[in-house]
């Protein structure tokens, strides 16, 4: 039967709360943001991701217009716009903008070092037979950050590069400057220890994007719709090494500082309100009719038409140990009104938490089921329905190459006997060699497995024994990976085995030869944009 009676066991009738934030422009302070990214780099190695960090941060801090801030300036140079020069002039600019109380924002994601002088960042133009005239001094952001916060402005440093915990090290006597609660003050982010270097990935570094997922509200741990520099800073570090372990990279520590003048509670980003329930399963609670050897929780909540939500449901930071006392491997079921199943997950949160994501097409009551993926298994979770973000971050194109085995020419080639006709290959060049940019559109064809979705076929050259690692990425829908040969046979696929809703699996190919890697969506009728990574492990 249903069990309406449990969505009240804690005497709660929960409603969804939208909350609006908008505050009269008067009493809001203003942003002025500069946002420096460089893969690029004319005479030193070339990275990948630092200039979609730019990029999203300046997108970031444009969403809080109107929230956080009355108004948002921002200026975002990458690649060959990040010069020296350019930088300096735009940092120059900063340092005399704005009036107290506004917020002064430096992003910088590249090259870092360290040497007698203390930090530094390598602009794109940077030169190592002429390091002194080519770089950028800690001094100089430190100039930045004091004249600014001499006028009583708030300084946010970010900082995506290796060994930038030396920034940290060395500004104790700027962050000091500033005690009483209503001065200016500096508030300080870099992604590593001053001995450490900073990892990245092929579209993103973890340290950014952990940043940014914070700020977008998946820190805020309340659901206030407010994330505090206490959340952001805690969820910040935890999210880092979640995304080091998954993907095997070697670790570095975060590091969050600031001012005494800047509190704990100091508001870093005005989210939506979040429906969030904190709870235990425990061995009482009644069996679930889908999981008939799972105990249940259950909670009802209404929702609007139309937008889309995510749906998390986390038991710690999803795998077992002992940092981790109340773990269980979670299951995840949403129904509507009338107990129709609308989606059910058990991965796609990381570890074993579930994500999912639901868009009504009808508004009303909605329930949400907390149950085990493991027989019997019980344990504490916190169940969250948010909305999803409200911008979508651009992909900025490497240039550089560095070839994974050889790539077979971008062409569709013929049908397989008794199948569809394949996905339109993603033409043009591969990016950074192994990482390829496609889109997902209504002219696609459907997909042979995926029936109700589109799909596009990268054909690539693989070599026997080796292990890939193949990832599908997308902010626009929730993806599905298959894997065939060069006859169609499928040898493998995958949902959400990478971030959220992000697809990744191992593959070690039995003979060297043509692969077909399909992109599909899991949802009928998704589109949009997607990355393609494939990385020999």
């Amino acid at each position: 039967m249903r069990t309406s009676l449990f969505r009240c066991s804690f005497g709660l009738a929960l409603s969804f709360l939208v909350a609006n934030f908008q505050v009269a422009q008067a009493t809001q302070p203003n942003a002025y943001v500069l946002a420096v990214g460089v893969d690029q780099y004319q005479k030193a190695s070339k990275l990948t991701g630092c200039a979609n960090d730019a990029t999203t941060a300046g997108q970031f801090f444009r969403s809080q217009e109107g929230k956080l801030f009355a108004s948002v300036n921002t200026k975002v140079l990458v690649d060959n716009q990040a010069t020296k020069e350019n930088i300096e002039r735009e940092m120059k600019a900063l340092s005399t903008t704005g009036k107290a109380k506004d917020h002064i924002v430096l992003f910088l994601s590249g090259h870092g070092d360290k040497g007698v002088g203390g930090w530094r960042f390598l602009p794109v133009d940077f030169d190592s037979r002429n390091p002194v005239s080519t770089q950028l001094t800690q001094q100089a952001i430190f100039d930045l950050a004091q004249a600014a916060a001499d006028k009583g402005q708030t300084v946010w440093i970010m900082i995506d590069s290796c060994f930038s915990g030396m920034l940290r090290v060395n500004a104790g006597p700027l962050l000091d400057r500033y005690h009483e609660a209503g001065q200016g003050g500096v508030l300080l982010m870099v992604s590593s220890a001053a001995t450490q270097l900073t990892a990245s990935m092929p579209t993103f570094s973890p340290f950014a994007k952990s940043v940014d997922e914070g700020l977008k509200g998946e820190a805020d741990a309340d659901g206030d719709g407010l994330v505090t520099l206490k959340e952001a800073r805690r969820f910040t570090f935890y999210r880092l090494h979640q995304k080091l372990r998954d993907r095997k990279v070697s670790g570095h520590d975060c590091e969050m500082d600031h001012s005494p003048s800047l509190s704990e509670s100091m508001i870093l980003a005005h989210q939506e309100k979040s429906f969030i329930v904190r709870g235990k399963l425990t061995k009482q609670d009644p069996m679930d009719k889908v999981r008939q050897a799972s105990h249940f929780k259950s909670f009802e909540t209404t929702l609007p038409a139309g937008k889309e939500f995510v749906v998390d449901l986390m038991s710690g930071n999803g795998f077992a140990g002992p940092h981790n006392p109340g773990y269980f491997p979670t299951y995840l079921r949403v129904e509507d009104g009338k107990g129709a199943v609308l989606a059910e997950r058990d991965f796609g949160g990381g570890g074993t938490n579930a994500r999912t994501i639901l868009t009504p097409a009808q508004a009303g009551n909605f329930r949400f089921v907390v149950s085990s993926s493991d027989n019997g298994a019980v344990g504490d979770f916190v169940l969250r329905v948010r909305t999803k973000d409200a911008y979508t971050v651009a992909t900025i194109e490497p240039k550089s190459t560095s070839p994974l085995g050889q790539f077979t020419g971008l062409n569709p080639g013929q049908p397989f006997p008794g199948q569809p006709l394949p996905g339109q290959v993603v033409p043009g060049q591969p990016l950074n060699g192994n990482v390829f940019q496609g889109q997902l559109n209504a002219a696609d064809p459907f997909d042979r497995m995926m029936r109700q979705s589109r799909h596009k076929v990268i054909e690539v050259k693989l070599d026997a024994g080796k292990v890939y690692q193949i990832d599908v990425m997308s902010n626009a829908f929730d993806t599905f990976l298959r894997v065939e040969n060069s006859q169609g046979q499928q040898l493998a696929f995958n949902d959400d085995g990478g971030e959220g809703l992000n697809s990744r699996l191992q593959f070690r190919p039995t003979q060297t030869g043509t692969y077909r890697l399909i992109v599909t969506s899991f949802n009928p009728g998704e589109l949009g944009a997607f990355v393609l990574s494939v990385q020999n492990r």
